[in-house]
């Protein structure tokens, strides 16, 4: 029985050319359409993350400005400290309940005028209960 495929007939040549007519456009298509989607993609990733990152720098620079605000408003207003001097200093209940309410309300006033903050307070580690106001 001869051999279909022997090599130089027609037959043969023919199944050639149609595989690489048949196998090579489709081939080449995805080729190019998977480097077209992957360049796509990654760009669409990686400006992704450079807009997270940019958007997380400036929320915590805002943040810091507005730490840093609340810092000054401590630190200038010599009354608060005095406040807070006198506090811990005295010993008559009635007296630390009225200098409790003057500090609580500079802290309210500076919650205020803070709001992106969140909570403020005085900490003392090294006391019985370390946090103050």
């Amino acid at each position: 029985m001869p051999h279909p495929f022997k090599s130089g007939t027609l037959r043969r040549t023919l199944v050639i050319y149609l595989l690489i007519a048949c196998l090579f456009p489709p081939i080449l298509f995805s080729a190019y359409t998977y480097s077209s989607l992957h360049s796509i993609l990654t760009g669409k990733i990686r400006s992704g993350i450079d807009a997270s990152l940019k958007q997380e720098a400036t929320g915590m620079e805002n943040m810091l400005n507005d730490l840093d605000f609340v810092s000054k408003q401590f630190a200038l207003d010599g009354r608060l400290v005095e406040l807070v001097n006198g506090y811990l200093k005295t010993s008559q209940t009635y007296d630390k309940a009225e200098i409790k309410q003057d500090i609580e309300d500079s802290l309210n006033l500076v919650n205020f005028t803070s709001p992106n903050v969140g909570l403020t307070v005085y900490y003392m580690p090294k006391a019985a209960e370390p946090v103050l106001f």
